[in-house]
């Protein structure tokens, strides 16, 4: 499988950086805030276009959510870790942070991000700075590598 299609695959089953796991809010440019995002100077997560774990808005997507790859797909595309592999580590991202999610008495994954320095949310943190992201926390934003 070539490297778009294991991405497309690997996105579509994750969906953390849109759903409010990963961050909290995606930056417009002047660009972004035409068509879809009209006015809006960020877009807050989770996403309202995210539908299950697929864009509603793809092809409109911000610019930040088009430059983001997160450190999981940087891996596939360097070839550190298959695709089966990179759906298994997605799989267990979200079944940790599920678990955090009710340890801590979060009302919901995008909850996740402001409570981040608490230690029922530590395995899930520490899984999801190494394999997505290392910018977690209240007012991480997607950055471009």
């Amino acid at each position: 499988m070539d490297f778009v299609s294991a991405a497309s695959t690997v996105c579509r089953a994750c969906g953390l950086c849109c759903d409010g796991t990963l961050f909290t809010a995606v930056p417009l440019t002047a660009e972004d805030r035409t068509g879809v995002f009209v006015g809006a100077t960020r877009l807050t997560q989770p996403c309202r276009h995210l539908e299950g774990r697929c864009c509603q808005v793809y092809g409109q997507r911000p610019l930040a959510c088009r430059r983001f790859d997160c450190n999981l797909l940087h891996a596939l595309r360097d070839g550190e870790v298959t695709t089966d592999g990179a759906l298994d580590i997605v799989l267990e991202a979200q079944r940790r942070v599920d678990e955090a999610v009710v340890k801590a008495g979060l009302g919901g994954r995008a909850q996740l991000v402001a409570a981040a320095a608490n230690p029922a949310c530590a395995p899930a943190v520490t899984y999801l700075q190494v394999h997505f992201t290392r910018l977690l926390g209240p007012g991480a934003r997607p950055e471009p590598r």
